[in-house]
């Protein structure tokens, strides 16, 4: 008697799974026809990609990921729908050394607002080691600088420009500028979040930073973020600053990206060559 009922409970349980699979599999069709979970969860995919700067791995209707190459490997933060159909925000940090630090699994806010989303994000990656040591202020990071440092940020920019669509901004910015300049990413990156939220939670953005406020749409965030003691320098200067002459301010940036990289560069190698060093560089 309790052979069969044991059998029939285990039947019962398959019929349930093999069901719930079929129901699942079709979820997946149908998120994949609508344009994948990128589609379905805008606010999460907006905040991934213009605040965290992150860049799609995959989206296959039940779980997508993003990544953002870091200065010690790759961060994935991504949304999966689990056996049940609960939302899950998850993250994980593949380190160079092949080693892999598993985030917290934090359920996907009820209401999708904005503020919420980010906070389960925080969470999710709170306990991953992503820098190698823990900085506590710009200069903390300006003062730590060794020499394989620089070679791990050129390595950065490298992979940056590898893992990147021609048609983002930062693959242009990483190819033309950040790479020759030796842009540290850490504070470009913590320059990127001040420039967008107003403020950096560990206080890493570069001092001038702070004296900017609004700046003219030819100056993208991907430029103010690694150079904004150079946008502050050109703004004081520019009856003599010679990308702002007449011959090169007539429209001739503005036709491309490859146009506005050359009127960046100009600005950044007259600031160089005045004596001037970096603040965003080693």
């Amino acid at each position: 008697m309790w052979t069969i009922i044991i059998i029939l409970v285990a039947i019962f349980i398959i019929w349930v799974f093999i069901s719930n699979n079929n129901d699942n599999e079709k979820i997946r069709n149908l998120n994949n026809n609508n344009g994948g979970l990128r589609k379905q969860f805008p606010n999460f995919t907006k905040f991934i990609e213009e605040d965290l700067n992150m860049i799609i791995k995959y989206d296959d209707g039940r779980n997508i990921c993003y990544k953002k190459s870091e200065i010690l490997g790759e961060l994935n933060i991504g949304l999966k729908l689990e056996f049940d159909n609960t939302k899950v925000i998850y993250s994980k940090f593949i380190r160079n050394d092949g080693t892999t630090q598993i985030g917290k699994n934090v359920t996907y806010p009820f209401t999708n607002e904005m503020s919420l989303i980010e906070k389960c994000i925080n969470t999710s990656i709170q306990d991953l080691n992503i820098i190698a040591e823990k900085q506590t202020s710009y200069d903390n990071v300006k003062d730590n600088v060794t020499d394989s440092q620089k070679e791990k940020y050129l390595k950065h920019w490298l992979e940056v420009i590898c893992n990147t669509d021609k048609e983002d901004g930062l693959h242009y910015h990483a190819l033309y500028l950040y790479k020759l300049d030796d842009i540290n990413p850490i504070i470009m990156e913590a320059n990127l979040i001040y420039k967008r939220r107003g403020n950096h939670p560990n206080n890493l953005e570069s001092p001038s930073m702070n004296k900017i406020s609004k700046v003219s749409f030819i100056y993208d965030d991907f430029f103010i973020s690694a150079y904004p003691d150079v946008y502050l320098w050109s703004q004081n200067k520019k009856n003599s600053v010679r990308a702002f002459s007449l011959k090169k301010t007539n429209g001739v940036y503005l036709e491309n990206t490859l146009s506005l990289m050359e009127f960046y560069r100009d600005l950044i190698d007259q600031y160089k060559e005045e004596g001037n060093s970096l603040e965003c560089s080693k």
